[in-house]
């Protein structure tokens, strides 16, 4: 999954809604700075690939207002793992079958590909390792993929709190800054 940060220059703090057919959605650009060493843009990051297209698709990132400062990849989160946990079993036995013509060898590549995925699947859903920048951008990343447990900046300002989500939520979280 690839996680991108926008940014806009020259503000501090902006929060803007982005039409979408006959609905909007809220943007909360954060963090940003004008001292005498530099600009540093507000910023808003999502893995989340609706809210980047949305994003995209504006009005603001065609005008050069909202600019893509950066992007990384990042851990799948639960869903994403059990999609592509589902995928491989369903596609992965028509290339080997096709690039093997003994019917044998393409079998024991199927029974492989599914032991592997069970394992990984037991092993992944322990505990999810997910690189971040900040501790912002972890709050952020419970609030998108978490979203049922409706986390919240504030609810997750203590360390103490912070650490009990991620444990709820089965998340660890490395920070890259």
């Amino acid at each position: 999954m690839i996680r991108k940060t926008y940014g806009v220059s020259g503000l501090m703090d902006w929060t803007t809604q982005i039409k979408v057919g006959k609905a909007a959605i809220s943007f909360h650009f954060t963090g940003g700075a004008l001292t005498a060493y530099g600009v540093t843009p507000a910023q808003y990051s999502t893995a989340n690939p609706i809210y980047q297209n949305v994003i995209e698709g504006s009005e603001y990132y065609k005008n050069g207002r909202i600019k893509l400062l950066g992007q990384m990849e990042v851990a799948d989160d639960a869903a994403a793992i059990a999609r592509k946990s589902r995928a491989p079993k369903v596609e992965q036995p028509k290339p080997a079958e096709t690039a093997n013509t003994g019917g044998s060898s393409a079998e024991n590549i199927v029974e492989g590909g599914s032991e592997e995925g069970a394992e990984s699947d037991g092993a992944v859903n322990t505990t999810l390792l997910v690189e971040v920048a900040d501790k912002p951008a972890a709050i952020e990343y419970l609030k998108e993929n978490f979203a049922d447990k409706n986390y919240t900046a504030t609810k997750l300002r203590t360390e103490t709190a912070f650490q009990q989500a991620c444990k709820e939520c089965g998340v660890s979280f490395e920070f890259s800054a």
